[in-house]
Formats: structure tokens, sequence, C-alpha cells
């Protein structure tokens, strides 16, 4: 039995070493204190595993991978007419949009944008700056900006966001 354990602790460490991002390359040596933490049942003797139960160990190890696992998120955000941008000084206007993440992030996530459509004015000069404002673990705030006589009828920006 402690046999087929330690092999089947060895695959599923592999498994999780395989599935997991460079900087969460973890060895069996590094995830034997989460698992004896996570779980009570393990018992650590001179390098030799036994458990109470493979199951626990193999859920143990599920749940530590899908820890590990990197949270991704995307959408996208419509800005309308920006004669209603709120001014922010100098002649420039802004216009925020709030995104509420669907799962808290542990810490606060990069967020990337992409603008995919924009109606301006063909007349005037076309100036715009799309940016980031503040970004928690729940949400961010993105923020489309312009000035002097430019005019954005609308625009839509897809969003990404990951650890």
């Amino acid at each position: 039995m402690v046999e087929s354990v330690k092999l089947m602790v060895a695959d599923e460490a592999q498994l999780v070493d395989n599935h997991s991002s460079k900087r969460n390359n973890l060895k069996i040596k590094q995830l034997l204190p989460c698992l004896i933490k996570m779980y009570g049942k393990l018992l650590v003797v001179l390098g030799l595993i036994s458990v109470v139960s493979s199951t626990d160990l193999s859920v143990c190890l599920q749940e530590l991978a899908e820890e590990l696992t990197e949270h991704k998120e995307q959408g996208f955000v419509s800005f309308g007419n920006s004669n209603t941008y709120q001014v922010i000084g100098n002649d420039h206007k802004q216009s925020v949009q709030a995104i509420k993440f669907a799962k808290p992030y542990g810490t606060p996530p990069t967020v990337v944008l992409s603008l995919e459509a924009i109606d301006t004015n063909k007349d005037v000069n076309m100036r715009y700056f799309l940016h980031m404002g503040v970004i928690t673990t729940t949400s961010a705030q993105i923020i489309l900006e312009t000035w002097a006589d430019s005019l954005i009828y609308s625009a839509q920006v897809r969003w990404y966001a990951f650890d």
C-alpha cells in the first residue's frame, strides 16, 4: 500500500508540475507541507508516505492544482458620445467604465485593453487615450479620454484580466 501511494503521490505531483506555470513550478518536497497542512491524515516518516485514504490525497492534489491554475477573465465595455464625458480640465474629457470580475483575484490582476471599434467625427482630428484606472482584486476602471475638438460617437473596448 505504501509503495502504491508513493507512486500515486509522485504521479499526481508530476501532473500538477506539468500543468503549472513556471512561477508555480513545485517539486514534491514543496508540495508535501501544503498537503500536510490541508489534510491531517498524512504522515511523513523517513521519506515514506502513509495515508489513511488515497482518495483524500487525490482530492487534496486536485484542489491544490486548481488553486495554482491561472485565473483569466475577459469582457467588453462600450463608451458613448464624448459630448457627455466628464470635463477634467485643459479641454480634456473622460468617461470611466467600471468592470466587476466574476471571481475575485488573490492580488490585483494585470488588465490588457484592446480598442475593437471607434466611431468618430471625420471632420476633426481623432484624439483619444485609452487606459486603466484603479484595479482591485474584484473590479477595475477603464478610462477613455479625448481632448480639443475631437468627437467620439461611440467606442467598444475588450479587456483581458489575468494573474
